[in-house]
């Protein structure tokens, strides 16, 4: 089964790919820019603050059976698109539950569950950030 954009469901058996969680993660940000230009978040609203509002938003906070390696591409997506500007405090955390995650899970086995071409994307973040297995 393929993803349902009309009902945003993804086939609980399947790993979710770093692309869809990209595409999840920048959906989340629209809406908070969005909510941020209505005026709902007043004029001290940051550029980062929707990334982080994202990750406290995002059901990948509340999905029960959230793979190893679905919870650390989302993390490490959003230490990416936060471009080493956002809250210092924000990205301290995410990269000590990344570091959290790789210590539980070894990150070689993780990789195995991506295929070629989502692997060396993910890679290429992980190398960005300095994160290694």
């Amino acid at each position: 089964m393929k993803y349902d954009f009309e009902n945003e469901i993804w086939p609980d058996s399947e790993r979710v790919p770093y692309k869809l969680i990209q595409w999840w993660t920048f959906g989340y940000c629209r809406t908070i820019c969005r909510r941020a230009i209505k005026g709902n978040y007043g004029k001290n609203w940051s550029y980062a603050d929707e990334y982080q509002h994202a990750f406290h938003e995002s059901q990948w906070e509340v999905i029960e059976n959230c793979l190893p390696i679905e919870a650390l591409m989302f993390r490490v997506l959003l230490l990416v698109m936060l471009g080493g500007r956002g809250d210092h405090d924000f990205s301290q955390k995410l990269y000590m539950e990344i570091s959290g995650i790789i210590a539980v899970n070894d990150l070689s086995q993780m990789m195995l569950e991506l295929d070629e071409i989502e692997k060396r994307d993910f890679e290429i973040d992980l190398r960005i950030l300095g994160i290694d297995g």
